[in-house]
């Protein structure tokens, strides 16, 4: 973890209010995207947490929740919005933020979190999966609807809805003194059944062949791009088509009983891809 960096719960009308600034900041968001620090501080003071990232006395990330209850569950945190600075991005503190909130979670008698995320953001899926355990068994079609914004411009804003079940053994092997985050060749052997094929265009960008959608092994994968961002800006239409596809390979295996268990960094022809593991539950 960052020694430098402090994560504790926010206090002062000040850092309430630092919590829009990394908003834009993280991801352009117009103010109609901005969740309102008076909203947070609601929050803050009916049962929910906001915690903050400081490099000394400056909020660099934030990442807030509130208890949440479906019919027939026990009471969970929904862990709405996390955000870093730019500028402090891929430096753990992410990682070190949701390992608070699983802290404050637990003294709270908690033992569940949940959030979304996007299943085509590399960065997203290898800090939810791989790195903290999460496990998927429920897509979202289109959550937020489409927007004009760099984040989503205009496509569908389709989420995995992750579940952290904080005590399970997922978890509990990530916290363990030495582990490390899984390789895609160790995933690969588990699994041998693809559900998608990939080609690659004349850019080197990754192409996704028609959705294998007839499987019935217990253990399968997906390979997904590697740099959402990048295949966005330079072909629409291909990202699309990517959101498209992989959106019936996750309705699909997720409805008949599958989840997604793992994520992993590797290659497909020697060219950088991910993959997603999904196992049969049923």
């Amino acid at each position: 973890m960052n020694e430098c960096i402090t994560v504790r719960p926010l206090e002062t009308l000040t850092e309430f209010w630092a919590c829009h600034g990394v908003q834009k900041e993280a991801w352009a968001f117009p103010d109609q995207l901005v969740i309102p620090y008076t909203q947070l501080i609601t929050i803050q003071q009916n049962g929910g947490i906001v915690l903050g990232a400081f490099d000394g006395a400056d909020l660099v990330a934030f990442v807030f929740g509130y208890l949440g209850r479906l019919p027939d569950t026990p009471l969970y945190l929904y862990s709405q919005r996390m955000g870093v600075l730019p500028g402090y991005q891929g430096r753990g503190i992410g990682e070190q933020l949701k390992w608070a909130q699983r802290a404050w979670a637990l003294q709270q008698g908690i033992d569940r979190i949940i959030w979304t995320y996007d299943p085509l953001e590399p960065p997203n899926a290898w800090l939810n999966i791989a790195k903290l355990g999460g496990t998927v068994r429920h897509y979202k079609r289109d959550i937020y609807g489409q927007h004009d914004t760099p984040l989503h411009d205009h496509l569908p804003t389709d989420r995995f809805l992750l579940e952290w079940e904080l005590l399970s053994s997922r978890v509990l092997d990530r916290l363990a003194s030495g582990w490390k985050a899984p390789a895609a060749d160790a995933l690969l052997a588990r699994s041998d059944l693809p559900l998608n094929t990939i080609t690659w265009g004349e850019e080197e960008l990754p192409c996704s062949g028609p959705p294998n959608l007839t499987e019935n092994s217990p253990i399968a994968h997906v390979t997904v791009p590697a740099n959402w961002q990048e295949l966005r800006g330079a072909d629409m239409a291909l990202a699309a088509d990517w959101r498209a596809k992989t959106r019936q390979i996750f309705e699909h295996y997720l409805a008949r009983g599958y989840a997604i268990t793992d994520y992993a960094r590797g290659r497909n022809a020697g060219r950088r891809c991910n993959f997603y593991l999904l196992e049969s539950l049923e």
